[in-house]
C-alpha cells in the first residue's frame, strides 16, 4: 500500500500511508451497561375492602391486580409462575382484628356453628399485625396461609378446602426456596439454611395435600377446590407420582385417558406423565 499514498509523506501525513484500503470498518462497540429491569411489586397488587363474617368489621386486604400480571409457566401440579410477582403470596384474606382467614376461594362461608368455634379458638387469643403493608414478604405470606388453615382446621372445613391451602402452602414455599436463590445469593449460608427449611416444608404441605385430595374425591361432588374431576385426577397423579405412590398414578391417568370430558391439553399432559411413571416403574424394578 505504500506506493499507492507514497506521497502523502510531502504533505505530512507519513504515518497514514501503510493503511490497508479495503479494510472493513471497525464497528464501534458500545459497552451497554446490563440495565437490571426493576419492577415494583405493587403494580400487580390493589388493596380491597372486605367484612368479616366473624366480628363484622371492615377491613383492607392486599389482592392480585386481575389480568396485570404476565402467566409465564406452570409446574407439574399446576403452580402458576407469574413474570416479576409471586401471586400466590395474595391468596389469603385475614381480618387482623379477630383471626379469621381463608383463601379468597372460600371467604364469607360460615356457620353459627363455625364463627362460634373460631371466636373461642381463635379470636380470643388472637394478636394482629395492624401494621398497614404495601406488599407482603414471603414469611408474612407463610403466616398467612398457616392462619387460614388452622381457621380451616378450627371449623372443620371440608377435606378438599384443607388440602387446597396445603398445596398453595406448598406452591408458597417453593417461591420462597427459588427466590432465595436469586435475591439472597447461593453463596449464603444463612439463606441455603432458609431454602432447606423451605423444601422440607414444601415436601410436607404437598404430602398432606396428595392425602387431603384422596379422601375428598370419594367423600365431595365436583368441582373441588374448582377444578373438574379430569383436572383434579390430574393433580392427584402428579402427587402419587412425586411420592412414588406410582399404583394411584397410573389409576387417575386411566381415569383421564378414557374419559370423553377430558381436553385433549390435559390427555396430552397424562400421557406424558404415564411416560414418566413407566420409566419410574422400571428403575424401581431395576434397583429392587
Amino acid at each position: 500500500m505504500s506506493d499507492l499514498l507514497s506521497g502523502l509523506s510531502s504533505l505530512g501525513l507519513g504515518d497514514l500511508k501503510e493503511m490497508n484500503l479495503f479494510e472493513e470498518p471497525k464497528e464501534e462497540k458500545e459497552e451497554k451497561a446490563a440495565q437490571e429491569v426493576v419492577v415494583d411489586e405493587t403494580e400487580f397488587l390493589l388493596e380491597r375492602t372486605y367484612e368479616c363474617p366473624i366480628c363484622g368489621r371492615k377491613f383492607k386486604c392486599i389482592m392480585p391486580r386481575a389480568g396485570k400480571s404476565k402467566l409465564v409457566g406452570t409446574d407439574m401440579d399446576l403452580r402458576p409462575v407469574h413474570e416479576y410477582v409471586d401471586l400466590t403470596k395474595y391468596d389469603v384474606i385475614v381480618c387482623q382484628n379477630c383471626g379469621y382467614a381463608s383463601l379468597s376461594r372460600y371467604h364469607g362461608t360460615i356457620t353459627d356453628r363455625q364463627k362460634k368455634a373460631i371466636l373461642e379458638k381463635i379470636s380470643q387469643n388472637y394478636k394482629g399485625d395492624m401494621t398497614p403493608k404495601k406488599v407482603y414478604t414471603y414469611e408474612e405470606a407463610l403466616a398467612h396461609y398457616q392462619l387460614a388453615l388452622v381457621n380451616a382446621i378450627v371449623r372443620q372445613a371440608k377435606h378438599s378446602e384443607k388440602a387446597y391451602i396445603c398445596l398453595k402452602a406448598g406452591w408458597l414455599v417453593r417461591g420462597y426456596a427459588e427466590w432465595l436463590l436469586t435475591e439472597e445469593g447461593k453463596k449464603d449460608a444463612e439463606a441455603e439454611k432458609k431454602r432447606e427449611q423451605a423444601l422440607k416444608m414444601e415436601e410436607d404441605y404437598i404430602k398432606n395435600a396428595f392425602e387431603g385430595f384422596q379422601s375428598a374425591i370419594t367423600n365431595e361432588n365436583f368441582p373441588i377446590a374448582g377444578m373438574d374431576e379430569n383436572t383434579m385426577n390430574y393433580l392427584i397423579a402428579v402427587l402419587a407420582y412425586r411420592f412414588d405412590r406410582l399404583d394411584v398414578a397410573g389409576t387417575m391417568i386411566s381415569r383421564i385417558l378414557v374419559s370423553p370430558a377430558a381436553s385433549n391439553r390435559i390427555k396430552d399432559r397424562a400421557r406424558e406423565l404415564k411416560d414418566l411413571v413407566v420409566a419410574k416403574l422400571k428403575e424401581n424394578k431395576k434397583n429392587s
